[in-house]
């Protein structure tokens, strides 16, 4: 029985479901529970992605807003669920792990921030442990230290300490020590440092599996995807931007190449963008200085011309923006299908259709 608990922090980029498959493969895992997976909605193929196949039952809790969901997944050879609990911080699914009589309470929990929900949490599954029977196996992000310790570069909290102590003492539920690291959060510059997951077993689960332990697995599933969208390359020197940084980094490694090129181009978009911003505002005032002469009956030929000028300028940079979203949207509608196309374009049509000019009376 191999059992992964995670928190993805979002699973909608193609590299972490791949990661997750892999995990699961190359660890053999029967049981795996995700945490602030940040679903609305319920996605089968998305859940078969980083399973690897359709051979599975699941539970899931969907995210309330932009935070949250948990999601739970097994292999139904291994595991035959018997009752799922949902609530919104954990899910409980009760079954039979194959070759074992005893019915198996697995508990994916991802904990609250706020002090007075943890306490509200630790509570209600109390509850749930002292009015039923079984074998129990709590895991995931928890979002509580038991002492100073498990703490580093942030604010320890002893009073939130001691309440989750005393819900460990009042269950009898053991914190097995982590194999591998102390901590199981870092963030990125290496400040801050947390031992914020973990499994907890009640005591009759080793009597099942007495060389039971947790080890800390690696989290890098690769770096963050670069998009590139087709309007830069209508920009004007598009092409120099992308030859004159790949000369001055020549002498470097191809993946030190591609970095600096990747900042580079960052770089110049958002001057571009920032242009087009100003320019757009630019255009709005002249354009309307010259259709109030034209209201006035004072507008010169040159004028008249520039205006078109201006026009056909703005056009070209109104067209570069759609063509952005356009392709924004394409990239949703790979990852979350009909959900997105429909209303996204239709929101595009009626925008369209409100802006423009049909005619004049």
């Amino acid at each position: 029985m191999n059992v992964l608990s995670l928190n993805i922090r979002g699973r909608k980029t193609r590299g972490k479901c791949e990661w997750v498959k892999e995990i699961c493969f190359k660890n053999n895992v029967s049981f795996f529970a995700l945490q602030e997976t940040k679903m609305i909605r319920l996605e089968i193929f998305r859940i078969k992605s980083m399973w690897g196949n359709y051979q599975f039952d699941f539970a899931c809790s969907l995210a309330r807003g932009r935070s949250g969901g948990l999601l739970s997944v097994w292999d139904r050879n291994s595991f035959r669920k018997e009752q799922i609990w949902c609530h919104h911080s954990y899910i409980i699914v009760k079954g039979f792990w194959k070759k074992y009589t005893e019915p198996y309470f697995m508990v994916n929990i991802y904990g609250p921030q706020n002090s007075e929900d943890k306490s509200l949490l630790w509570c209600s599954l109390h509850d749930f442990i002292r009015n039923h029977v079984g074998r129990f196996i709590l895991f995931g992000d928890l979002n509580e230290v038991r002492c100073e310790a498990e703490r580093y570069g942030s604010i320890f909290n002893r009073n939130d300490a001691d309440t989750f102590n005393t819900f460990l003492n009042n269950t009898s539920l053991i914190d097995l020590p982590l194999c591998g690291r102390s901590f199981t959060y870092m963030n990125t510059p290496g400040t801050k440092m947390s031992k914020l997951d973990r499994f907890l077993l009640s005591p009759n689960v080793l009597d099942d599996h007495p060389d039971v332990r947790v080890t800390v697995l690696d989290r890098h599933f690769g770096p963050t995807p670069f998009k590139f969208f087709k309007s830069w390359l209508l920009k004007p020197n598009a092409d120099n931007v992308i030859i004159e940084a790949l000369d001055s980094y020549a002498g470097l490694p191809i993946h030190l190449k591609l970095k600096n090129l990747k900042n580079n181009i960052k770089e110049w978009v958002a001057g571009c963008r920032s242009n087009d911003l100003s320019r757009l505002k630019e255009i709005d005032l002249l354009i309307k200085e010259i259709e109030d002469k034209l209201d006035n009956h004072s507008v010169t030929e040159e004028e008249r011309l520039n205006r078109l000028s201006l026009v056909k300028e703005r056009h070209v940079i109104l067209k570069a923006r759609d063509l952005d979203i356009s392709q924004k949207a394409r990239t949703k509608w790979d990852l979350e299908g009909d959900e997105n196309s429909g209303f996204f374009h239709s929101i595009l049509k009626r925008k369209r259709h409100t802006h423009s000019v049909q005619g004049i009376m």
